[in-house]
């Protein structure tokens, strides 16, 4: 019986789906990032793009959404509103003035734009980063308390830095998404 489920699966074509009756959840086959044919998208983008919640993260009531590529750089070139600002602040439990100084931002240039409501390309940039750190770490540890533990407490392989302290460059936002996929796989650092 599994090995049926497997092939039928396995059979679907890309951006088919499939449902879960019992949870009324609906996944898209993942592909491996080489194998995946042209224009077919990951379970998670899929998800997003209906709307849905992804499976097997506790609640809160909460939708994570995500974006395809395109529209992650028009939605940078054209600059983050506020509200980014405020929901990354929120998901990662810090302060407006630390997820400022983590951003690069001096205090005087985020208040006027909270001013103007929008942030600049450069600045919405380094919010997308640290965007992208917490969903890789929401998809690795699967609870945001974990999450925000995780992200605030000094780790040893960062030289015993916080994270989201390291992160504050893009090599340094590399590296924390690096030993998060590391952890994913079960590699101990």
């Amino acid at each position: 019986m599994e090995d049926k489920m497997r092939k039928s699966k396995k059979n679907k074509p890309a951006g088919q789906s499939y449902g879960n009756s019992q949870d009324n959840c609906r996944e898209t086959f993942r592909y491996p990032l080489a194998d995946a044919p042209e224009g077919a998208l990951l379970k998670t983008e899929t998800a997003a793009l209906r709307g849905e919640r992804l499976k097997g993260r506790p609640g809160q009531g909460k939708i994570r959404m995500r974006t395809t590529i395109t529209a992650n750089i028009q939605n940078i070139k054209q600059g983050y509103s506020i509200h980014e600002f405020e929901s990354l602040k929120s998901a990662l439990g810090i302060s407006g003035e630390r997820l400022t100084m983590l951003a690069g931002i001096s205090p005087a240039t985020m208040h006027r734009r909270k001013s103007s409501g929008v942030l600049t390309p450069d600045e919405s940039e380094k919010i997308y980063r640290l965007r992208k750190i917490y969903d890789t770490a929401m998809d690795v540890l699967e609870n945001e308390e974990n999450v925000k533990t995780w992200l605030n407490t000094p780790q040893r392989v960062f030289e015993g830095k916080k994270p989201l302290d390291y992160a504050d460059t893009l090599p340094g936002c590399e590296e924390v998404e690096r030993v998060l996929r590391r952890m994913e796989l079960g590699i101990v650092q």
